[in-house]
Order: structure tokens, then C-alpha cells, then sequence
């Protein structure tokens, strides 16, 4: 933080785009001189921000986290535009891809997130992966290094009575965005890899149960969220997500294991019939 600010010694700049509410940024804050200091506003403002910016941005109607920091540009007078990603990958990670998944259609799992309460379970997603091997397609397991994910990984192939390849700790982040771009689909919990998927323009099945995914489901791909929020938050607090805090999420640390494997299998065909994926 002590170098930040001493690399911005005597430089003054006109806005502070101030988009993270943990204490930590807004003290890093302190050490940056702007004239117009933009923060959230009351709906989306926590961790006492309010007190470190001086123009509060109107949250959208939409509830979506990118929505929100859109509204931060046009707060400063940029006219809004539809959302794009534009990520070019190095080419000897797209050459390594193809030579992975080839020319058959490829649903990707990557089946933890970085908090293992937001994992579903072993028995869900190889059911899930046996239906989609029926209906032609290839399985690729993706994921990080983390010995959750890789025990996760191997409690999946265990369950199963089809092949499937099982990369997970093998690759790169960019070898990762790689086998995404070149997938058919992929399907994750709340995690990065949902987001990779989005971002590198590949339908994503989310999955969720502790955050709203009107505000943090994959952007492009909300349509095809499976979601048991809304029961579980309604369990846990006797309120509705319009009811509660915008931030609010299940504290229940098995309310994953609320989701059916056959609502995720209907989203699945839904999904593939709909964007033409069938094999």
C-alpha cells in the first residue's frame, strides 16, 4: 500500500472509479488525491465506503454486479453499451486445446469453486455427466490445483460407467480459458471458471445456491442458471432476495446439496436444443 501510494506522490487525478466496498481498498483510497471520488450508493455500500468517496452512483435496476460497475462510466458521462469481451489467447495454448478436445462436441465440469461450500456434489454431477456422455458428448473435467477440487474430481470419475478426461490441476489459467473456448458448454458452481466461460463466449450452466444469481450468475448466460437461492434464502430468513440486503447470501453450508441432478439435466438439454449443440 506504502508503495502505491509513493508511486502516485503529487499526482492528482480528476476521478477515483472507487468499485471495491473492503476496507482495505478504501484505506488504499486514502493515499490517491482525485477531485470526484465515485462509490456506491446506499443500496450496494458496505464496510463504511460511504465515508471515503464523494459521489454515490445510482445502482441500475438490473441487480447484476457488472451492471453496477457500469453505472460507475456513465456516472461519469459515457453513454452505456451493451457489454463485451474481447480476450485473444496465445496461440500455443488454443494449439494445445484443439489437440485436447478435437472435433467432438465437449462439455467441460469444472466442479469446485474456491469455497467448498459452494461445490455440488460428486453424485449430481456424474449423473449429469452420464447423461450428457448419452447424448454425445465428450466430458472433460477442469479445475485448479486445490486439493478439494482434485478430491472432488476423483469422488466424480469413482461414480461414473463412462470415460472421462480428467485434467484437473493440469493446466494453466490460459491452457483453462483455452478448453473453455473450444468447448461446446460448460458447467460450474459460482466460481471463476463460470465466468471464464461467459467472458471467452462459451453457454455456461451455473449453478447456485448461496448468492443471488441475478446479481453474480454468469452475465450472458442467467437464463440458464440452476438456482435454489430463492427456496433457500426463504428457509434461512422468512423474506424474499427484494426483502433482503442486496449482498445477502445463504449461510447454510449444504444448501448446494438442494439442487437435483434432473433440473440440471433439463437445463442441459434446454440448453443445447435451444443454441443447436446436439452432437
Amino acid at each position: 500500500m506504502r508503495d502505491v501510494w509513493r508511486v502516485l506522490n503529487g499526482r492528482r487525478f480528476d476521478a477515483l472509479l472507487h468499485m471495491q466496498t473492503a476496507i482495505r481498498a478504501s484505506a488504499l483510497s486514502l493515499g490517491i488525491k482525485a477531485r470526484y471520488r465515485l462509490g456506491f450508493d446506499a443500496t450496494r455500500v458496505s464496510d463504511l465506503q460511504q465515508w471515503f468517496t464523494n459521489i454515490k452512483v445510482p445502482s441500475p435496476d438490473s441487480l447484476h454486479v457488472l451492471d453496477g460497475f457500469m453505472a460507475f462510466v456513465e456516472t461519469l458521462g459515457v453513454n452505456p453499451a451493451p457489454a463485451n469481451w474481447t480476450l485473444t489467447l496465445p496461440e500455443q495454448d488454443m494449439i494445445w486445446a484443439n489437440s485436447v478436445i478435437g472435433e467432438s462436441p465437449t462439455l467441460i465440469v469444472a466442479p469446485a469453486a474456491s469455497k467448498a461450500f459452494k461445490n455440488w456434489t460428486a453424485e449430481g454431477y456424474a449423473a449429469v455427466i452420464e447423461h450428457a456422455s448419452q447424448r454425445g458428448f465428450n466430458v472433460i473435467l477442469a479445475g485448479g490445483p486445490g486439493k478439494t477440487e482434485i478430491e472432488l474430481g476423483k469422488a466424480i470419475e469413482r461414480l461414473l460407467n463412462t470415460d472421462v478426461s480428467n485434467l484437473i490441476g493440469q493446466t494453466s489459467l490460459l491452457q483453462m480459458m483455452a478448453l473453455e473456448k473450444k468447448a461446446a458448454l460448460v458447467i460450474a458452481p459460482d466460481s471463476g471458471p463460470a465466468h471464464l466461460a461467459n467472458a471467452v463466449g462459451t453457454p455456461v450452466i451455473g449453478l447456485y445456491a448461496h448468492h443471488n444469481p441475478a446479481r453474480t450468475g454468469p452475465y450472458f448466460w442467467r437464463d440458464y442458471v440452476v438456482s435454489v437461492y430463492e427456496q433457500a434464502i426463504a428457509d434461512e430468513t422468512g423474506k424474499t432476495p427484494a426483502q433482503l440486503a442486496w449482498r445477502t447470501r445463504v449461510k447454510d453450508n449444504t444448501a448446494m446439496n438442494r439442487i437435483p441432478s434432473e433440473a440440471v439435466i433439463s437445463t442441459f438439454d434446454r440448453l443445447i436444443e435451444e443454441k443447436e449443440l446436439q452432437p
